[in-house]
Formats: structure tokens, C-alpha cells, sequence
């Protein structure tokens, strides 16, 4: 057997390990209620309480560990059924309560509980725990598809233990199979949990320049509040910022106020234990050591030295920025994230346990993006120890296959807010150290089709080092967006501190900026500085994706884990995209602004291989999606101020009656609703191989009451399963600029989110491109000196900046039942693919 012992946060665990084979003596809890010689006696003597030696040995087989003394009790097997394997386990391979393992545990007074249970599944279970009259579920995702061998803890749930014995029956409900369970864990949530009352004293000091500025006298399980934060003075500050208070060895670690006093004997409290699941088990001893070298490191038992940290915030830039015009913003100045901005998920469609990435809390007008101890890893099954927490402007089923190897397992309708093509982005940030940990804000195509996939890393700012800003690009399926994949800029200032500070990050995507078969460029800024450049050839418009990580392995390309304080955080002040104005173009007031022109993109299909994407049961289902492979998610809008945005759409999705149609051979018009344009209408043909484009004919501006008439593009589409083949790149290859000298181009990093295994590691992460990257050449459009010759543009924040016409355009009508088709313009957009 194997004993099992769940390490203390800030309320006493109660661990049930199972052993390891049934006729087991009972073995005695610490603290038991009643007769406890009788059960000691019992336990010598292999038999059940109350009976002599002489008797047939007792069926308990299972250990219960009362590390407080409130729960005490014993469990047993109705039916048992233990599977074999290097670590015996429980199963239920009957269905119903008749078949169950039953814990006796007893409270001294009603108590809330959090149950958990160690288990293992390689497809679909369901486990039951019933309490008198309570039946409760017991949340036990699949591990993997067949893996049988890896254990997980189930999101934990709260039930009441009553006064007395509780019979704590864990079963299968009726038409299941039920998961092999390892042990259960309890964790008492009410007022009993609280910490005993502290006895011994702690000095905490505060230094500032190597002078003590506060002192103060905290007891064990006490706190360090904000309120109690010494304020410094001028003279101690000087020219600089406070960035915080740090201790241990070379003051590596962040204090997190409130601060909870603990002693140097329970370090261990704050630690991921041997058996946290969010460690792998080849890193245990890595966990231990690292705990052993705090403890060295911390200056004694009863003493804390907090010490000031000063550096320099780069401040918020203006949101008007001349000659250009805000299209999306989020100051984050809300209680809670915007919905009508943002989608509460990251790449969600690979994983069940995708709510694990939705940590996050906006206040003091910034959003504070949190990884804490307890988070689980987002995708056990696809990606180890990777735990993440993000939020994204899109999300669809399959998006970013990154390994080319993952399955869907939470299918569910496609989300978009908000996508754009060209222009200029500005994010002000702070990370926070740590190896393994890492922040990044980048942006991946939305993939209607499958070549429309590449990804641009604005920012993957790595915890283990704070001078250090890389960015990267990568092709992925789409093999004509740049000539290679590698870093594009390694951005190195020593005298300033990427973790710590405030820094403005910048990221512009320019039309016409490169040259021959990449005629667009991309430039990263970082606090105004040019860090580095790239000719891209990206045709579409593409997604935000802003995400928090922390890898808790040895061997990551982040570096290897190591304790720091949690939470682990990414904080962001805001977040703004704008668009260039045309050359003399009015820079109009929001109330000036009116679309020209709609541009939806229609479709061509193949008779007879018109088909819905569907995904099974195995693979999350059964779910089918609503729209055809191919369609556009977005339109192109033009502006009275000669910007053209890309908006999303929500299409009418595609009945039975229209795949017969199709499949015969006969065209669909359907219908869609732009939210960003108050819900303005807009239609699409579905070419059902026709060669013949619908006639060209729009209307622009057009007056009250007069149906506007979308212009539809028609373009096969591509299927989104081909893969291109990866194209490693060679480092010291050239790219043209703009000024027609060569760069040194570079290998690119790993995209973020992803292990080392992923298929495009390629490149040494960190060095310079030297002839793209400039320390003194400011952003065209981070500082407003830059610009002051341009015409000022008043923006309003978020997408009230998109005006509306008030005119509609009205659904077309289909022509299958004989009424007339509306008039619909062909103008082929423009793709420089093989220019």
C-alpha cells in the first residue's frame, strides 16, 4: 500500500488513501471519537471492534488519515472491485449503488466540506457520493482517450457532513461505468478550518536603500495588510517608482498583500506538495529541493526583511493619436471583463477543463490576468504541466492546432468580437518573474480556411529574464505569409525591468510596407523604440489573444519551474487598435462616421460534398456546427473617412434544406447580422458549383428606406484540414526591408502555450536582429511629439466609434421558392498569394 497525504493551505485535509488489497487491518486514526482502545485493540488484533481475536478478520480495507482531529472514521467495500496494476486502485465496473465503497466519517458538529476524489478514467465515467438523502456529482472528466494510467484530482465539491457518522457512498449512477479512484480527499471550508490561535511573534522590517523604514510585530497566521505598507518619501525616491517589496536570497521573491505570516517549519504550507497534481511526478524531488533552498534562504523563524524595489513605470500614452483613428479599445475600467469586447476562453475547443484559464479580475482600472497555486493545468491531455489563463477576441472549434495532433473534446459555437486587418495596437503591461512563467499578447489568423492560420507573437515576455522583450512569427499552415519562421526582435535594455514596471508595447501592421512577394510589414515598439521588423504577405485579418503561463516542469523552453509567491500575474492597463487615415483624409467626430460600403465574401461549394462539420461523442460531441466550412466570419466595411474595418457576422445557420439544395447543384442565399453595426443585416450567395458569378451591382450610401445590396466576393475555399508542410528556417538568412538594405533574419521561438515539443521549435531564442532593431527611433505613433504635424482625431473608446446608416440590408430571398434574387455585385478581393 501507499499512503496518501494532502499538504495544508489554510484549512486541515482529510486524505482517505485506499490500500492495496481487501482483508486489510483498519488502520487508526490519529484523534478517534469513543472507544479508542477498543479500535486500537481492534486493529492488533485484525478484527471489528467489539469482537474477540478469535473471529474471522474484519473487510475494512481502507485508511483514514484525521490530521485534525475533527473527522475521524472507516470505510468499506460493498461489492469491492480492485483492478491490478503497479498502483491498486478501486473501480466501479458495475452500475448502481449496489456495487460502491462507503466511508464512515464522523464530525463533531455540522461541518461544510470540499470532496475530491484521485482518480483515473481513459473514457467518459460518472461517480456519485450519497449522504442520508444528499446525492451529490462528482465532476470526473476523461484523463485521455485510453489512458488509463495517468491520475487526476476532480474539481473539488462542497457537501454538508451532518453531527455524528456520516455514510459516505461513492458509487456509478445507473448507465455508467464510475472512474478507478486512488484516494479521496475532504477539506473543511467552515469556521472550524481556521487557523489555531498563533503563539509565537514575528519581526517583519521594511528597508528601503539599505535604511529601515517600518518595523513591524505580526504573529504566525496573521497578516501583512496593504493599509500597513510603509509610503516613501521623495527624498527615498528620487527619480523613481516603487515597484514593491521583496525578500529572500537577492530579494527574489514579490511579497502578495495581504501577506500571511507563516513560520520557517511550515514552508511547506505555500509549496505544490509531492502529491499536488499540478506537479509531474518526475519533478517531485525538483519540488523538495527547491523547498529545502527556501528554507535555507528565509532569514529566520521569527524574522522578515521586506526590501523596496525602485524602477521607473513608463507612463500611459494619449488615446487620441493624430492621423489615426480608434477602432477598439478596453481601458478595463469595469468590475468584470467585457463581453461585448472579449471571449472568456482560450483555444477552450482542445481541452474539458478549459474554465481553468478563466482567472481573472479587473479593478483599479487595469486588468490583473492570475495563475494561483491551486490552478490546474488547461490540457493535461495535450500540452504536460502547462497552466494558462487568457481571454481572446474569437474562438471556433479546432483553432490553433499547434501540435497537429489534438482532438476537439468541447465543441461549441464559434465566438468573434472582434478582428482587424492592418493598423496599430497598444497594450500597457506588467509581467512578473519566475522561470517557467511567461506573458504574451499575440495574434493567429481565425482560420475560416485552413491556410488563414499565421501567428504574430507582439510579446512573450519570459519570467527568467526581465531586460528581455522577444517577439516572433509563425507561418504555420499558411505557406506564402513570410519566407521563413523566426524571431523578429530580442529587445534588450538592461536598465530596465520588464517584470516589474510599466511598460507601453506597441505593434504595427503597415499595407504596402514591405516589398515584392511580402508587400505588407509588421514593426514591433516597445516605450516608443523600434525593436524589430518583418515583410509579411498576410491577407486576412486576425484575432488578439492575450494569455498568462506558467509550465511546472523541469525541461520547458521557459526555463524550469521553481516556487515563486502566487499569484502568478499579467496586468494590463489598456488595450487599443486604430486605424491609419488615408492621405487628406477628414478626421471625422464619431457622429460624422457612416459606412459606404459592406463587402461579404460569398462561397463556393462542390455538389454532392456539401456537408456540416460534425464531431462525435469520442471527440466531445455530438455537435454540428452551423455554418459550412469556408465561410467567412467577417465583412469588410467601408468608412466616409476612407478606413476600411473588418466586422464580424453572425450567419443564419444552414438548414437541411439548404445542403439539399446545394448538393443538387442549386445556389443558397443566406442572411447574417453584423453585432458591431447594431445588428445591421447582410447576405452571402452560396455558389453551388456555378462558374458564373452573381451580376456586379451595389449601391453606396444608400437613402432611407433603399435596400443596400452587400458586395459579394466569390472564392473557393479551402479545406481546413490541409496542413502545410513546416518549413524550418536557416538562421542568417536575409530579408529585404523597406529601405532595401538585407537583415539578418533569425530562427522563430515557440508560440506560447506551447510545450518544447511543439513541431516549430526552431532557432535560438534571445538574439538581436541588429539592422531592424533601432533603440532611438520613436513609434510613428506612440508619442504624440512625434505626430504633431498630423490632424488630430477625437476617438471615443470601444466600438461605439463604428456609426450607423440606419439603413438595413434585406435578407435575400431564396431561390427555390421562385421569388426574385436581390441584385448582388462580384468584385474579387484582392489576394497577393504568389505575387
Amino acid at each position: 500500500m501507499r499512503s496518501r497525504k494532502v499538504a495544508l493551505v489554510s484549512a486541515p485535509v482529510l486524505a482517505l488513501g485506499l490500500l492495496l488489497q481487501a482483508g486489510a487491518p483498519l488502520a487508526v486514526a490519529e484523534e478517534l471519537p469513543g472507544n479508542q482502545e477498543q479500535m486500537v485493540a481492534a486493529e492488533q488484533a485484525n478484527t471489528e471492534p467489539g469482537s474477540s481475536a478469535e473471529q474471522t478478520p474484519k473487510t475494512w480495507i481502507q485508511k483514514i488519515e484525521a490530521e485534525s482531529g475533527e473527522f475521524a472514521g472507516t470505510g468499506k467495500f460493498e461489492t469491492p472491485t480492485i483492478l491490478g496494476g503497479h498502483i491498486t486502485v478501486a473501480g466501479f465496473l458495475d452500475q448502481g449503488e449496489a456495487n460502491s465503497v462507503t466511508l464512515f466519517v464522523e464530525a463533531k458538529k455540522e461541518t461544510t466540506a470540499e470532496l475530491s476524489v484521485h482518480y483515473r478514467a481513459g473514457d467518459p465515467r460518472k461517480l456519485n457520493v450519497r449522504n442520508a438523502d444528499a446525492v451529490y456529482d462528482v465532476p470526473v472528466p476523461m484523463i485521455g482517450e485510453g489512458n488509463w494510467t495517468t491520475f487526476k484530482d476532480s474539481a473539488p465539491i462542497k457537501i454538508t457532513l451532518n453531527a455524528g457518522v456520516n455514510a459516505l457512498k461513492f458509487f456509478a449512477p445507473e448507465g455508467w461505468n464510475g472512474p478507478s479512484i486512488d484516494y479521496i480527499t475532504l477539506l473543511r471550508t467552515d469556521a472550524q478550518g481556521a487557523q489555531p490561535e498563533p503563539t509565537s511573534d514575528i519581526t517583519v522590517k521594511f528597508e528601503a536603500n539599505g535604511a529601515v523604514v517600518k518595523e513591524l510585530t505580526k504573529k504566525v497566521g496573521q497578516e501583512i495588510t496593504v493599509g500597513e505598507l510603509p509610503q516613501l518619501s521623495e527624498e527615498i525616491l528620487g527619480e523613481k517608482d516603487l515597484l514593491g517589496w521583496f525578500y529572500g536570497a537577492n530579494s527574489q521573491y514579490e511579497a502578495i498583500f495581504p501577506m500571511e505570516m507563516i513560520s520557517r517549519d511550515n514552508l511547506a504550507s505555500i509549496f505544490p506538495s509531492q502529491d499536488h497534481p499540478s506537479i509531474s511526478a518526475t519533478d517531485r524531488n525538483h519540488v523538495n529541493a527547491k523547498l529545502a533552498a527556501f528554507k535555507n534562504e528565509w532569514a529566520g523563524q521569527n524574522e522578515l526583511v521586506l526590501k523596496a524595489k525602485l524602477g521607473n513605470h513608463t507612463p500611459a500614452n494619449p488615446i487620441e493619436k493624430p492621423g489615426y483613428r480608434l477602432i477598439f479599445n478596453d481601458e478595463f475600467n469595469d468590475t468584470e471583463l467585457d463581453e461585448t469586447k472579449w471571449v472568456k476562453r482560450y483555444l477552450s475547443s482542445w481541452s474539458q477543463d478549459w474554465k481553468q484559464t478563466n482567472n481573472y479580475v479587473e479593478d483599479h482600472g487595469h486588468m490583473t490576468v492570475k495563475i494561483d497555486r491551486e490552478t490546474e493545468p488547461w490540457a493535461r491531455e495535450f500540452d504536460g504541466q502547462t497552466v494558462v489563463s487568457g481571454f481572446t477576441t474569437g474562438q471556433r472549434n479546432g483553432l490553433h492546432n499547434w501540435n497537429r495532433s489534438n482532438q476537439v473534446r468541447n465543441p461549441e459555437d464559434t465566438q468573434l468580437t472582434h478582428i482587424n486587418q492592418y493598423g496599430y495596437y497598444e497594450m500597457r503591461a506588467k509581467g512578473q518573474s519566475g522561470s517557467s512563467r511567461h506573458i504574451a499578447w499575440w495574434l493567429t489568423g481565425f482560420e475560416d480556411v485552413a491556410q488563414e492560420s499565421a501567428e504574430i507573437d507582439i510579446f512573450e515576455v519570459l519570467g527568467n529574464n526581465p531586460h528581455v522583450v522577444p517577439s516572433a512569427f509563425h507561418k504555420w499552415n499558411d505557406p506564402d505569409a513570410a519566407d521563413n519562421n523566426r524571431a523578429i526582435a530580442s529587445h534588450q535594455r538592461s536598465d530596465k525591468d520588464f517584470h516589474n514596471e510599466w511598460h507601453v508595447y506597441g505593434f504595427d501592421w503597415e499595407q504596402g510596407a514591405g516589398s515584392g512577394a511580402y508587400p505588407d510589414r509588421i514593426t514591433m515598439y516597445v516605450d516608443g523604440e523600434v525593436a524589430g521588423s518583418k515583410n509579411v504577405n498576410i491577407d486576412y485579418p486576425m484575432i488578439q489573444l492575450i494569455s498568462l503561463y506558467e509550465k511546472r516542469m523541469m525541461n520547458n523552453w521557459t526555463g524550469p519551474w521553481e516556487w515563486r509567491p502566487y499569484p502568478n500575474t499579467f496586468e494590463i492597463d489598456y488595450v487599443r487598435v486604430y486605424k491609419k487615415l488615408p492621405e487628406a483624409a477628414p478626421a471625422l467626430l464619431e457622429n460624422q462616421l457612416q459606412v459606404e460600403k459592406v463587402t461579404a465574401e460569398d462561397l463556393r461549394v462542390t455538389p454532392g460534398q456539401v456537408a456540416l462539420r460534425s464531431y462525435d461523442k469520442a471527440h466531445g460531441g455530438p455537435f454540428t456546427e452551423k455554418t459550412l466550412p469556408g465561410t467567412k466570419s467577417y465583412v469588410r466595411v467601408l468608412w466616409n473617412d476612407g478606413v476600411e474595418t473588418q466586422e464580424p457576422v453572425v450567419w443564419d445557420a444552414i438548414t437541411t434544406a439548404d445542403l439539399d439544395l446545394l448538393n443538387a447543384g442549386t445556389s443558397v442565399n443566406k442572411t447574417g447580422v453584423i453585432p458591431t453595426l447594431d445588428n445591421r443585416k447582410v447576405a452571402m450567395r452560396i455558389n453551388a458549383g456555378d462558374s458564373t458569378p452573381p451580376s456586379t451591382e451595389e449601391t453606396e450610401n444608400p437613402s432611407p428606406g433603399q435596400t443596400e445590396t452587400s458586395t459579394n466576393t466569390t472564392e473557393t475555399s479551402t479545406s481546413p484540414s490541409t496542413e502545410a508542410t513546416n518549413q524550418s528556417s536557416t538562421q542568417g538568412e536575409t530579408e529585404s526591408s523597406t529601405d532595401g538594405t538585407q537583415a539578418p533574419s533569425q530562427s522563430g521561438t515557440q508560440a506560447p502555450g506551447v510545450s518544447e515539443s511543439m513541431v516549430e521549435t526552431e532557432g535560438t531564442q534571445g538574439q538581436s536582429e541588429e539592422s531592424s532593431v533601432s533603440t532611438d527611433t520613436p513609434s510613428p505613433t506612440g508619442n504624440p511629439e512625434v505626430a504633431a504635424t498630423k490632424p488630430t482625431t477625437p476617438s471615443k473608446p470601444g466600438k461605439s466609434t463604428l456609426a450607423k446608416t440606419g439603413v438595413e440590408i434585406v435578407a435575400l430571398a431564396l431561390a427555390a421558392v421562385g421569388l426574385a434574387t436581390l441584385g448582388a455585385s462580384a468584385v474579387v478581393l484582392r489576394r497577393r498569394r504568389g505575387v
